[in-house]
């Protein structure tokens, strides 16, 4: 389902989140209570702001509402920096691999577009892994240069 509202996403990042709504909070340096009035629909009124919205994505370790505000206005987010994590480039391939299954699977089995979308964004980072170690691994050869 696409989110009609930014809150609406914040709010099912939140209840879906491993963490519990208090440890993200204070993780935010912001009351509980706060940020759970943020998110309420039924508060009239009552809006998440926009200064608190970095610091709910470092505490959720997503960057899907930042995605979702680029996609409202016709862009698309992306990292600036790959990290690659595989033990070599084959290991970088086969977790680009995965990743762009699970991002197929989810579409096929009718995910709502935000929650494909953030698999799709983990694929991509997956490949931009792979072309960094690549990179990487050309760089370390004699007189390797890229």
């Amino acid at each position: 389902m696409r989110h009609r509202n930014l809150t609406g996403l914040l709010r099912r990042l939140l209840e879906e989140s491993d963490k519990p709504a208090k440890v993200i909070s204070a993780e935010m340096d912001m009351a509980y209570s706060t940020l759970m009035n943020q998110l309420n629909g039924d508060i009239p009124n009552a809006k998440f702001g926009a200064d608190d919205l970095l610091d709910f994505c470092r505490a959720l370790h997503t960057s899907e509402p930042v995605a979702y505000l680029a996609a409202g206005l016709g862009y698309r987010l992306e990292s600036i920096t790959a990290s690659p994590d595989g033990r070599n480039l084959d290991h970088e391939q086969t977790q680009a691999t995965i990743a762009l299954a699970e991002f197929f699977k989810a579409q096929q089995a009718g995910k709502p577009v935000d929650a494909t979308r953030a698999l799709l964004q983990r694929a991509i980072k997956e490949a931009e892994d792979c072309l960094a170690r690549q990179i990487d691994d050309e760089r370390s050869k004699p007189g390797g240069q890229v």
